[in-house]
């Protein structure tokens, strides 16, 4: 497997896995926690790729999982500091390569990322019906906040140099 940065030409198959990704959400989930097909497509993800926010796992030039890395989330963490942190957003693996470490892998690349750019600390928000999948990676549940009804989100975080290391 292999982990990096997305390049212009994954920007489809990263879309489609997205989507794959939000129909397995809206599935499982309140609405409000399905991911919007129509804010996943491609023009958006050509966007992340070009400001070198996306990052991707490969297998035999297959895109199987990606992630998004920020470095500002004024929406879930308007009360702590930025310039500290990079926010993983967006992670999604294709349910085929579910269980098989390739999460673990793009969590291993952002905390690295996070450390090049000087920041020490990798954050993420969810729903907490999956919070033990981060709390297996390493993550340290800060607290949850109410973001209307219905709409809890557990915040994580962890010291970018524990997550890289592993």
């Amino acid at each position: 497997m292999d982990v990096g940065w997305a390049r212009p030409d994954e920007a489809e198959p990263v879309a489609d896995l997205l989507a794959e990704a939000a129909r397995f959400m809206a599935e499982r989930t309140s609405s409000r926690w399905a991911w919007r097909v129509e804010d996943l497509g491609f023009p958006r993800v050509t966007a992340w790729i070009e400001r070198r926010e996306l990052i991707v796992a490969r297998e035999s030039d297959e895109v199987i999982g990606s992630a998004l890395l920020t470095w500002v989330d004024d929406e879930f963490w308007p009360d702590h500091a930025h310039d500290t942190a990079g926010y993983l957003h967006k992670l999604a693996v294709r349910r085929r390569w579910a269980g098989r470490g390739v999460a673990g892998q793009l969590v291993t690349f952002a905390a690295q990322a996070v450390r090049s750019a000087g920041r020490d600390t990798l954050r993420l928000d969810c729903h907490p019906g999956i919070a033990r999948v981060y709390e297996a990676m390493g993550f340290i549940q800060l607290d949850e906040v109410c973001r209307g009804p219905d709409y809890v989100v557990a915040r994580f975080q962890q010291a970018a140099a524990v997550l890289a290391a592993s």
